[in-house]
């Protein structure tokens, strides 16, 4: 009996005091800011390295690495397979398939992708010795083009041009005009590779060539592959602004690539591109993917494609990061979870770190949501749990908290107030500047000790 009133005058005092802090609890915003994108040089695995690992660990979380084309860049650095590779891609190349195409070029970017800068002597070495054994095939001087196209890109930086050091510009071009004349030897051999002509709109765009010179490469490579994605993103890159296009010239590209879709969904996502870099770059700092004009073309170009090509992992990483940038948490969050706990390089994601953040990111802004706006602190809690098992923060810690306290009043549930302290608690070690948490922390501990 004295226990059973010791519990209710708890639960007195909590309701009576949650009265008085309801208001500054439940309209109470954390300070957190969106994860931004790593700029990272390398890869999350090494390809070169024969033992390397087949999952990666971020936090506590396990990714399985799901790369296909690893085994093809063994056999071309260490054992020197040159007629194995040619084959396998002469076997790519003859498919007049759109997934088949998409597969070609992921296969010539992973042969020549650098890993690490200790890597680039061997690189170069052996497709040096491939040219000089098939000389004749457009494939070895093709993919040495592309590495001297990744390495120039190495030197150079992925940022703005007036970020880029000054010694580093002559390098960059001086690679880029080496892989010039070996694509330009590809196509000779090969027009009917459309490979040379997505590598030359590349080298275009880094050298600053005429815009009549990028459509024709453009053109050729649409005229025997009207469907290769590569091609049109690139044409669509050297049309962006920042590049010395306009919005217009974009958008009008991007509409084109829109009314192709139906017959090839991947070009539907150019006009995802075209939506993103006005979200990146717009004046107003505005949502744009997320507008109500917007979003339902990204959907259905994402829903469309989906329908198409269900088993390809590429299009739910896609999805994931439109509808993340677009602040669609409920759709990311579907994404994410068809996704699972794998990882794959070449895709929006810049990095498995980012990747993680912004998974981490979206179960707390829908926890968030559904504590502060929706009021359903109990189903909050799962969220929280599930933006700290993927990246524990202090705003995750402090949302826990707060749907601790609210659930164990609702609920007259003893444990679950001192759950709600234990998260304070955490939230005020990894932020002690945290406001928030160290007040509610105050106010839920003056609570407690009253009874």
């Amino acid at each position: 009996m004295k226990k059973n009133k010791i519990t209710h005058r708890v639960f007195l005092l909590t309701a009576l005091f949650l009265l008085v802090v309801m208001g500054a609890i439940s309209c109470s915003k954390p300070s957190s800011n969106i994860p931004e994108a790593k700029k990272t040089k390398y890869t999350a695995i090494d390809y070169f390295d024969v033992n390397s690992p087949t999952t990666i660990k971020i936090n506590d979380v396990e990714y399985a690495f799901i790369e296909d084309n690893v085994t093809w860049i063994h056999a071309l650095y260490y054992k020197k397979d040159f007629t194995g590779i040619h084959d396998h891609i002469l076997s790519l190349l003859d498919s007049k398939e759109e997934e088949k195409s998409h597969e070609l070029t992921r296969l010539y970017r992973a042969l020549v992708e650098i890993t690490d800068d200790k890597h680039i002597d061997l690189m170069h070495s052996v497709l040096n010795e491939w040219c000089s054994k098939q000389p004749d095939s457009h494939i070895p001087w093709l993919v040495r083009g592309s590495f001297y196209i990744t390495w120039a890109w190495s030197i150079r930086g992925a940022g703005w041009a007036k970020d880029v050091q000054k010694e580093a510009w002559s390098k960059f071009e001086e690679k880029l005009r080496m892989a010039k004349k070996d694509i330009d030897q590809s196509f000779k051999l090969n027009p009917n590779d459309p490979n040379s002509s997505y590598y030359l709109l590349i080298i275009a765009r880094g050298l600053g060539l005429p815009k009549n010179i990028m459509e024709e490469y453009y053109q050729n490579g649409i005229k025997t592959c009207p469907w290769h994605f590569g091609i049109h993103s690139q044409k669509l890159e050297y049309l962006k602004p920042k590049w010395g296009g306009s919005r217009e010239e974009m958008f009008e590209f991007a509409n084109q690539c829109l009314a192709l879709s139906a017959q090839y969904p991947w070009l539907g996502v150019i006009m995802a591109k075209a939506y993103k870099e006005d979200h990146k770059y717009n004046e107003k700092k505005e949502n744009v993917l997320g507008r109500e004009d917007v979003w339902p073309i990204i959907e259905r170009i994402y829903t469309v494609l989906s329908d198409k090509y269900p088993d390809n992992l590429r299009v739910p990483f896609s999805y994931a990061y439109n509808a993340y940038l677009a602040k669609k948490d409920d759709i990311a969050m579907k994404q994410f979870e068809a996704i699972g706990n794998r990882w794959m390089e070449g895709t929006e994601w810049s990095s498995l770190e980012w990747y993680n953040s912004c998974r981490a990111f979206t179960y707390y802004r829908i926890g968030y949501n559904l504590l502060f706006q929706k009021r359903l602190y109990q189903i909050s809690i799962d969220y929280f749990q599930s933006a700290i098992r993927y990246k524990p923060t202090a705003d995750a810690y402090y949302g826990l908290g707060i749907a601790y306290w609210h659930t164990g009043n609702s609920l007259r549930d003893v444990s679950m107030l001192r759950k709600a302290e234990e998260s304070l608690k955490k939230a005020v070690q990894m932020k002690p500047d945290h406001k928030q948490a160290q007040e509610q922390l105050k106010k839920l501990q003056s609570m407690l000790n009253r009874v």
